[in-house]
């Protein structure tokens, strides 16, 4: 059996803490005590952990996912895995709430929850305060409150078992019905918040690290304002009611004015309803077309006549199109069309007798959806009505139009997507949508496709030109619901950028979302494409260019550097994940080597290695300058050399053909002839190196032997002096600049 804990989780900073501390960002300080049942008023030596249960941004990309297990689109539940954790939720310490997912096109109405609790022996839950709450940024949100339920009684408890002296019991509460709206075409969360009463000492409801449905779920110590996600474990639970489809559009009725109307009064009396025709107009101003994004679902009429079978009606579409509804039907009957209703599929009206009633029925001209394929909706409908017999009047009372119009999900879910090109510029938010990538920790997201011309591509999809402080993450798909292609959160900043290899044919779907649940914002968007060429033959460390035969300074003319294979290695001080061109050397003297890729574009990096020998692989390297910048992007960099070390350089530049220039500033050697008439004493030196020289020093710079320069000074005399007073004991190298020309020099400090 699974060893079991009682988890009691408390803010150490509960008292005094402000709105911005208790944002679900912050990583705020938590204690746990295990196999323990003090309440946090109780607990005097909570033991601190170093990972609390809101872990770090690091610990965030973990290939964990939340799938929700919905039952019959009628009930969800999180299974029991053997009364693994139990979490504190008496009344008034904890408010815990975890999220139930309502379907695309279903509305739900929660009747029943279901929840494991721990309690003393002989003890039960007497009452419970529930809560629904709707969603916020993947936590409750107190400002929309579905429901609030306040001392709810159980209607049953069944005890299941024992574990560490304490029962478990399985508690059934049923609900005041909670209407839970689904959306059209994508998935609605709302959450279920419970505090619960025992009828002696403290509720535990259960929880599990095994089973885990939708998002984490959100602890609150202060009744719902602020919230912190348990991303380890969720609650065990099973929520029961009904659902009702909706469909994936969205109702939309339009209702005539000017009503009631009057049938062949005295300037409309149309025997042969062609000269002058009784029409009632609706103006629809929605945008869509029949059979794309629309469909009519109904037109109902309601009219009075004194007999039915003398009248004919007709809808005319905006576009003149005319639909015949009914004709000569009725008989003798008044009133005949008394609140009726025709639809595609209705039944026969002619199998139907007078009045008429609500039908549905199928005009008689056929299918709305067949004759008005295409038509737009836009513009004015009329209801026609013609009278073929004189002397016989009545009124239409009602005239309506019933549309079923697709909702604009914008880009907000991956078939909604918005296509992108090469080279464009996109302004768009996150802020408004929703969470459709699946990814557990990502936030709202907006989506795009990219679709290649039929050629090889590199593409680059970067939001690194958004000037706004968003968290980002960039993540590509081959299809919806498909593979990720590639992904990013920090290549610029907090902002992200991903290079992706299109097969020209594949349509790529890229999700542009949040780090974290709670990011959200405004970006810029840019697509840049380069088509692959054959790489480069330097595109292997084991076929490095070695410069040192060919002499310096060199000049790599147009290397195809987007074309390069990719590099995935682990040397020692800068790993490397990105492709990339090498070049070697062995400095024949001391002195200083600059790399510099001459057209930067896109992602760019230039990286020093010291190696062995000039036969060696990456994880020989080690990086030459392990400054904060050695593996940063940058186009160009220079290090000290010491002659005999052979040296490896790894260029990388993402999106442009580019020279890649290689220049050494050698030093004739390291002793006191390489300036005549200079010297530097003394050495060994304690705090003060003096130097001295017949011509002007210009500088000294004075650097440690991993490349850092530690000390930069202007001396512009003869004669000077330089602090070491803040160096510790140890080797150095001190560079000297005389007339343009500069010099290495080894000291040692005591």
């Amino acid at each position: 059996m699974k060893n079991f804990s009682i988890l009691i989780i408390y803010l150490l900073c509960a008292i005094g803490y402000s709105q911005e501390d208790s944002k679900l960002s912050s990583n705020l300080p938590i204690s746990i005590q295990t196999h323990s049942l003090v309440s946090p008023s109780q607990q005097t030596n909570p033991v601190s952990i170093a990972n609390s249960l809101i872990p770090s941004k690091a610990n965030l990309l973990t290939n964990q996912s939340y799938t929700g297990n919905l039952r019959d689109n009628c009930s969800e539940e999180n299974p029991s895995d053997f009364f693994e954790l139990g979490f504190l939720v008496s009344a008034p310490w904890q408010l815990a709430a975890t999220d139930i997912t309502v379907p695309a096109n279903i509305d739900f109405t929660l009747n029943t929850i279901t929840f494991n609790f721990l309690v003393d022996p002989n003890q039960n839950i007497t009452s419970a305060d529930i809560i629904i709450f709707g969603n916020g940024i993947g936590v409750p949100t107190d400002s929309v409150i579905i429901s609030n339920q306040l001392a709810v009684n159980p209607v049953s408890q069944t005890f299941t078992g024992i574990v560490e002296g304490f029962d478990v019991i399985q508690v059934v509460f049923d609900l005041n019905p909670v209407l839970l709206v689904g959306k059209p075409g994508i998935t609605t969360t709302y959450w279920v918040g419970i505090l619960a009463t025992a009828s002696s000492g403290d509720a535990y409801i259960e929880a599990t690290t095994e089973n885990r449905a939708g998002m984490p779920w959100a602890v609150s110590y202060d009744q719902g304002i602020f919230w912190f996600t348990q991303l380890e474990s969720d609650l065990v639970y099973t929520f029961d009611g009904d659902c009702t489809p909706t469909g994936d559009c969205v109702n939309t009725p339009y209702t005539a004015s000017g009503l009631p109307f009057d049938i062949d009064g005295s300037e409309t009396l149309t025997l042969d309803c062609t000269n002058a025709p009784n029409l009632i107009p609706i103006s629809v101003t929605d945008v869509a077309a029949i059979g794309t994004d629309a469909i009519i679902e109904s037109v109902f009429i309601e009219m009075t006549h004194s007999i039915t079978s003398d009248l004919a009606l007709y809808l005319v579409s905006p576009d003149g199109t005319e639909i015949l509804l009914v004709e000569g039907v009725g008989g003798n009957v008044a009133n005949g069309f008394n609140g009726t209703t025709f639809q595609d599929g209705g039944v026969d009206i002619l199998t139907a007798t007078a009045p008429f009633g609500s039908g549905p029925y199928q005009p008689m001209g056929g299918d709305f959806e067949t004759q008005l394929t295409g038509q737009n909706i836009t513009g004015d409908w009329n209801l026609k009505v013609c009278d073929n017999v004189t002397n016989n009047t009545g009124q239409v009372l009602q005239f309506e139009i019933n549309f079923c119009i697709q909702p604009d999900y914008g880009n907000d879910f991956c078939s909604t997507a918005t296509p992108i090109s090469c080279g464009e510029v996109i302004n768009g938010t996150t802020i408004d949508n929703t969470n459709q990538g699946g990814q557990v920790y990502g936030s709202q997201d907006s989506w795009y496709t990219y679709t290649g011309n039929g050629q090889l591509e590199f593409v680059t999809i970067a939001l690194c030109d958004s000037s706004y402080d968003f968290d980002t993450r960039l993540i590509v798909y081959d299809a919806c619901d498909g593979n990720i292609v590639a992904q990013n959160t920090n290549s610029c900043g907090v902002r992200s950028r991903v290079t992706f290899t299109s097969d020209g044919l594949t349509t790529y779907y890229i999700a542009v979302e949040g780090f974290k649940a709670t990011d959200a914002g405004a970006y810029t968007l840019t697509a840049d494409c380069i088509l692959v060429q054959d790489p480069p033959a330097n595109d292997m460390i084991v076929n490095s260019i070695d410069v040192d035969e060919i002499g310096f300074p060199y000049t790599d003319p147009a290397v195809e550097l987007p074309s390069a294979t990719l590099e995935n290695a682990l040397p020692g001080g800068c790993p490397i994940n990105r492709i990339a061109v090498w070049y070697n050397f062995v400095a024949a003297y001391d002195g200083v080597v600059t790399a510099t890729i001459a057209n930067p574009l896109g992602s760019r990096w230039v990286i020093f290695y010291t190696a062995p020998n000039e036969n060696s692989i990456e994880t020989d390297l080690y990086a030459a300058d392990p400054s904060n910048y050695a593996c940063s992007e940058r186009s160009t960099a220079s290090i000290p050399v010491v002659a005999g070390q052979a040296y490896y350089i790894f260029v990388s530049n993402s999106l442009a053909v580019s020279d890649v220039i290689i220049e050494a500033d050698y030093t004739l050697g390291i002793n006191e002839d390489v300036f005549e008439g200079f010297t530097l004493y003394p050495n060994p030196a304690t705090d003060i190196l003096n130097l001295k020289s017949f011509q002007n020093i210009e500088n000294v710079d004075v650097y440690n032997l991993l490349g850092q320069k530690l000390i930069e000074n202007s001396i512009n005399a003869t004669h000077g002096q330089i602090d070491l007073s803040t160096l510790s004991a140890g080797a150095y190298m001190v560079q000297v600049t005389i007339n343009g020309r500069k010099g290495m020099y080894k000291i040692l400090k005591k």
